[in-house]
């Protein structure tokens, strides 16, 4: 990976934005969306990323690999992970992909870390509809917290490995640490070190969206705050 420098910024930044792309798309799709979105959009939100590119702030954009994709008749595409029996979060999760993405996203974090000096918490990570349901899966399996994590149409399987690798946390915390009257459910929900829980999570969807229904988003994002999670925006 190169970091995509903003307007030339020629010292190590001070902080990463990773941009994660939907099913079909790539990295420099996804760049051209975000600018895009940047140059038709009030003047406040071009003001904001004005303050992200002086504030030393890069965005990364990487792309998927490409592999073969069961909605697209096994034809391969760059998705980060397959979904074998349609879209419905019912549907189980294909999780052997997804830890094959996970782990490319992670290693992209630690080089971020060791090669450029970004502290972790400097760091955030998320992206657009499958994008950002695998910047929720690379982020429950990341080592370090975060800065931030967003989602934005997009949501997580029924039957993700997301939810079993929390209720299993939760299960440890909850046996090895005792109860006394002052201990509430929310804070032994977030006695988690998982770092999804630890990151505040920016998701959002649009209601009128008729591919990824709103309710799939919304079901995932309460199903995070029964966690623990710090959800925004939903």
């Amino acid at each position: 990976y190169t970091l995509m420098v903003v307007d030339g910024l020629s010292s190590l930044p001070k902080g990463v934005v990773i941009f994660c792309h939907g099913s079909g798309d790539s990295g420099a799709g996804a760049k051209a969306m975000v600018e895009d979105v940047v140059r038709t959009t009030p003047s406040s939100c071009s003001s904001k990323y004005k303050l992200l590119r002086d504030s030393g702030i890069v965005f990364e954009y990487p792309n998927a690999k490409l592999r073969p994709y069961s909605l697209n008749d096994g034809y391969m595409m760059r998705v980060w992970f397959d979904r074998t029996n349609g879209m419905d979060p019912r549907n189980p999760e294909d999780t052997a992909s997804v830890e094959a993405s996970a782990a490319q996203l992670n290693q992209l974090i630690d080089r971020c870390i060791s090669e450029q000096s970004v502290p972790p918490e400097n760091i955030a990570i998320g992206g657009f509809s499958m994008g950002g349901g695998i910047a929720l899966q690379t982020a429950a399996r990341c080592k370090h917290k975060l800065g931030a994590v967003f989602a934005m149409s997009s949501y997580l399987c029924d039957d993700s490995w997301v939810w079993s690798k929390l209720e299993k946390q939760q299960h440890n915390n909850n046996t090895t640490r005792p109860m006394d009257d002052s201990t509430t459910a929310s804070s032994m929900n977030n006695s988690t070190n998982n770092s999804l829980l630890l990151s505040p999570i920016f998701m959002a969807h649009g209601s009128r969206d008729d591919f990824v229904p709103l309710q799939w988003g919304k079901s995932t994002a309460e199903h995070l705050e029964r966690f623990g999670g710090d959800i925004h925006q939903f």
